[in-house]
């Protein structure tokens, strides 16, 4: 769990996995209370994404992916965009008052622009999430590659025949966790909150 703060104010973090909301607790004190405009990246169901904007109590909540995937119900002031490749968000600069990017960089082939976007439209004080898996070695991959496969097969989305081709049916795009910390510290956040996962691998 990490936590990034940059000159113009804006801060990052990164909670680890866990089963449940309790995976935010550690980050809870560092939440805004009541954004105007929170902000999730890659929201999928949308589960985490209404957690996080009911933890706040934010006054307007917009999900975003490539598709809207979003179960019911909503929460109130729930909003959708949608997530187009190698393009801005239709948002206005720093006009987010909270962000999330949760579980998703890896999926986005454009995760590297998106991050450039995210803080293009964070406002002075604004808090960015970040949570996805930490690849450091091929094996890493592999076997995190071969976890969303099970996970695709229980879906539906994939046959045990996709098995061989798993890579094109479901492209995935791996960063270690200190490259990230890095090219988001290139971005202009520092770091303010660490935790214990993410410690042990300093």
């Amino acid at each position: 769990r990490t936590f990034y703060r940059s000159n113009q104010g804006h801060m990052w973090a990164a909670p680890n996995y866990a089963k449940d909301q309790s995976r935010y607790r550690a980050i809870l004190p560092y939440l805004p209370k009541s954004p105007a405009i929170y902000l999730d990246i890659g929201s999928g169901d949308g589960r985490d994404f209404r957690i996080l904007a009911m933890a706040m109590g934010a006054r307007r909540a917009i999900a975003s992916d490539v598709v809207d995937v979003r179960n019911l119900p909503q929460i109130p002031g729930e909003e959708f965009i949608e997530i187009k490749e190698n393009q801005p968000l239709p948002l206005s600069l720093s006009s987010i008052a909270a962000c999330s990017f949760l579980h998703s960089a890896h999926h986005a082939q454009d995760a590297l622009f998106r991050l450039a976007d995210i803080a293009r439209v964070l406002a002075d004080g604004a808090i960015l999430i970040i949570k996805d898996h930490n690849i450091e070695t091929d094996t890493d991959a592999n076997l995190t590659s071969f976890e969303h496969f099970v996970y695709s097969v229980g879906e539906g989305t994939a046959t045990i025949s996709d098995a061989a081709r798993y890579n094109e049916v479901e492209p995935m795009w791996y960063y270690s966790a200190q490259w990230l910390r890095a090219h988001i510290c290139g971005l202009g956040f520092t770091e303010l909150y660490f935790g214990e996962e993410m410690r042990r691998q300093k």
